[in-house]
């Protein structure tokens, strides 16, 4: 046996040593939802192709216009001279700061207009025209208060920039950028550094908030001005820098746990030593070899650091108990006293997470996977590595199983049965009173998946109230091969979105037809076009004879020059405008082409139905619509889980027990503890959501541990309720203090769904605990007590 032990101990650290080297840190939030969700797919793509991975949102705000404006245009001035952090910066739009920055997608736009457009500007510029539209433009540019047409108009004598229809992306507003009282202003960074590692950006990020701080300090005013950041770098900091933390932090705080509760009871610091040696050992050999099996670890799957210390010390405290109740029991002895009820809990509680790979949570799944692997190596490594040396090294002292010293697990008397059951009814007519009142709600919203406290989040919130508009838009995220499919389902599109607009079911919506080449009309419009450009020196001329200057026709000469070198294939937006602007609607792929709509739903807006009329290979999505659909999903995965962990259990209570009064009792303790759960949850307040409703088939799986243990005690005992408390109820009471702190403590976790989902976890089992030591076996003894 102790040859085997080598043996399997030996390849357990190879494959933990070669997990090591593919550990790593998915920082995706994206990566946590279902694979075969359409709303989830249609984020992935947006995040992949629309969401520039090196840009950063950083905002401005101010109660006084002139100051926001000022630490804008100092910061943006700041960020741009740091050219080897900075790549770019846009801080208003790029034809405010030169006309010619708009000439390239003029040029575009025309191109690719309806022909009968060119026809009627070719019109207009014909030598009879083009004095009456030049003086029409003269007077326009005296009589106009548009601040755009105060800025375009000197330099568009001919109107060539009025191309746009004035409701399509094409257009570049300033709403953009600066909000209506112009207290609020954006600015878009993108990175001149790779940003590939949440390493990178977070010293990327260190760096650029130095830079604003630096920039706030030289501002002299009474009015502070506030800045704040968004974007991918943001998020990817903010949840790299949450999982370390939630490790750490879980892990050394379940650990303190363990070792106050173990010390006050035992006042033994040999044993603890040794158990500690113990967890951390399993601690290391669960998380790589999940590394070696997983490749990585998400936002949700670190939790289950701190969930295997709690479940896993269980396992050693029973052991140690034993060992102090029994001083004359040896290694195979204790082995044989405590080993199945550890073997049994083991593997039910690593079949009920196990499970959780049924749910197409793929953060869920890991979590299960881990803490499955871990219960295993843990019910193993207390039997085979904890037990064995702590005989070894420990001296037992058996005075200290019945006199514990921390007053919380002294065990002296047990009450007598018709307490217990008077108990039991009065705490069941509680709760139905109050589950009859407010039965805990169900929240339907995504943030079960996002950080608890994000910069990132709260920015995006600002940023959607002081722009954006009162609805948040929902994305349609068109698919083709070709430039010219994905053309034609933006043009099929436009009819069906007034249609929905006529009905109610929208309040508007934006596509990217106009920027979207069209080939058939690029090769309509560019002999027109080259014609027209051939006139340039006459229209030069007459414009300046009428009063404008060669400043002026800067503009002008660039749009020719385009149309007279325009190539003869599919040409595509250029320019500083379409360099900012093209990316947030236009994406290629190594499958084809990918277009981005916005639609603003409607009183009447209903995602199933409307879902349902798109077209083929056109994705509704939006973070609007996840927490529902996903919820909905998660909900239709729930009675299937709890249904095989419910099996699982059920057969494991058979091969533990043998009989069907046994299985019965533990079944009506875990619905005990349930009901009581609900009615706790109902008192705080608390809601189920995307996360904790996954504690249900867990508490299934780890509540009956509880009852295993006593039950078996109960027989060992011959049904003697204060031997049963003295021993294995100290020592359930000890373990799962430790366990349900380790579930507590992710309460502190930085993911808000994480948070509930151990707060609902501990709760549970804290209710199946003392039911299980108080109150199981009064119930135990019903049919027997004659």
């Amino acid at each position: 046996m102790r040859r085997f032990n080598r043996v399997v101990i030996f390849l357990l650290f190879a494959i933990a040593i070669a997990g090591l080297f593919r550990l790593k840190l998915d920082v995706e939030i994206l990566n946590l939802l279902p694979k075969n969700n359409s709303v989830a797919e249609g984020l992935r793509l947006y995040q992949r192709y629309f969401l520039n991975s090196r840009e950063l949102i950083v905002t401005v705000q101010s109660s006084d216009p002139a100051i926001t404006e000022t630490v804008t245009t100092n910061l943006a001035a700041s960020l741009t001279a740091q050219s080897n952090l900075v790549a770019k910066v846009f801080s208003e739009p790029p034809w405010m700061s030169s006309p010619t920055a708009i000439a390239d997608l003029i040029s575009f736009l025309w191109l690719n207009a309806p022909p009968d457009r060119v026809a009627e500007l070719n019109n207009n510029l014909s030598p009879q025209n083009v004095p009456g539209i030049l003086q029409s433009n003269l007077t326009a540019i005296a009589n106009s208060l548009s601040p755009q047409d105060m800025f375009l108009a000197p330099y568009d004598p001919f109107n060539l920039t009025k191309i746009s229809s004035g409701s399509s992306s094409a257009q570049t507003p300033e709403r953009f950028f600066v909000s209506s009282d112009r207290t609020f202003h954006m600015i878009y960074v993108q990175s001149g550094q790779p940003l590939d590692s949440y390493k990178q950006c977070e010293n990327w990020l260190t760096q650029i908030r130095v830079i604003s701080s630096n920039v706030l300090a030289r501002t002299e005013s009474s009015t502070r001005a506030q800045v704040h950041f968004t974007g991918r770098p943001v998020f990817v900091s903010e949840i790299a820098s949450g999982m370390e933390s939630d490790m750490s932090t879980t892990v050394t705080g379940t650990l303190g746990v363990i070792g106050l509760f173990f010390y006050l009871s035992h006042r033994r610091l040999r044993p603890l030593l040794i158990l500690f040696a113990t967890l951390l050992i399993l601690l290391f050999l669960t998380a790589s070899i999940g590394a070696f099996a997983l490749g990585t670890l998400n936002v949700i799957s670190v939790g289950f650091a701190a969930i295997l210390l709690g479940l896993a010390e269980d396992y050693g405290i029973v052991l140690y108990q034993e060992s102090l109740t029994h001083p004359e029991f040896n290694e195979v002895e204790l082995r044989k006293a405590g080993g199945p009820g550890i073997f049994w809990s083991a593997v039910t509680s690593a079949a009920a997470f196990a499970l959780l790979n049924l749910s197409s949570l793929p953060g869920l799944r890991q979590l299960g996977t881990l803490i499955a692997i871990g219960m295993l190596l843990a019910a193993w490594g207390m039997l085979y590595l904890f037990l064995p040396v702590l005989l070894k090294m420990s001296h037992r002292h058996p005075e200290k199983a019945t006199k514990p010293k921390f007053r919380l697990f002294q065990s002296k008397r047990v009450y007598p049965i018709g307490v217990s059951r008077v108990v039991t009814i009065l705490l069941l007519l509680a709760s139905a009173a109050l589950l009859v009142y407010r039965v805990p709600k169900l929240d339907r919203s995504p943030d079960a998946l996002r950080p608890k406290q994000s910069e990132a989040s709260r920015t995006l919130a600002l940023v959607q109230k002081e722009i954006g508009s009162s609805t948040e838009p929902y994305w349609l995220v068109v698919q083709g091969k070709t430039v010219q499919e994905v053309k034609k389902k933006l043009l099929d599109l436009e009819p069906f979105l007034g249609a929905a607009m006529s009905n109610g079911v929208l309040s508007s919506f934006n596509l990217p037809t106009e920027l979207w080449p069209d080939p058939e009309k690029q090769n309509a419009n560019a002999p027109s076009l080259k014609g027209l450009a051939e006139r340039a020196e006459f229209l030069r001329t007459a414009a300046k004879q009428a009063g404008f200057t060669d400043d002026a026709l800067v503009l002008t000469s660039r749009i020719f020059s385009n149309w007279r070198t325009a190539p003869k294939d599919i040409v595509w937006p250029a320019g500083p405008i379409a360099e900012w602007l093209l990316p947030k609607f236009v994406a290629r792929t190594d499958n084809g082409f990918l277009a981005l709509g916005l639609i603003y739903p409607g009183a009447t807006f209903s995602q199933e139905k409307f879902s349902g009329s798109l077209p083929a290979n056109v994705l509704l999505s939006g973070w609007g619509l996840l927490g529902k659909n996903i919820f909905v999903q998660a909900m239709r995965e729930l009675p299937l889980i709890s249904g095989a962990i419910a099996l699982v259990v059920i057969i494991s209570l058979w091969f533990t027990f043998h009989t069907l009064w046994d299985v019965v009792l533990s079944i009506c303790s875990l619905l005990f503890s349930g009901i009581l759960l609900c009615a706790c949850m109902s008192i705080f307040g608390w809601q189920w959501n995307l996360l904790n409703l996954i504690s249900i088939p867990l508490l299934i799986g780890m509540g009956v541990d509880y009852s295993i243990h006593i039950q078996l005690a109960l027989h060992r005992y011959e049904g003697d309720r204060l031997k049963v408390r003295q021993s294995i109820g100290s020592a359930l009471l000890l373990a799962g203090s430790t366990t349900i702190a380790g579930f507590a403590s992710l309460s502190f976790s930085s993911n808000y769904g994480m948070a509930t989902l151990g707060a609902v976890c501990a709760l549970g089992l804290t209710v199946a605990l003392l039911s299980a030591v108080y109150l199981l076996p009064s119930w135990w003894r019903e049919p027997r007590k004659n």
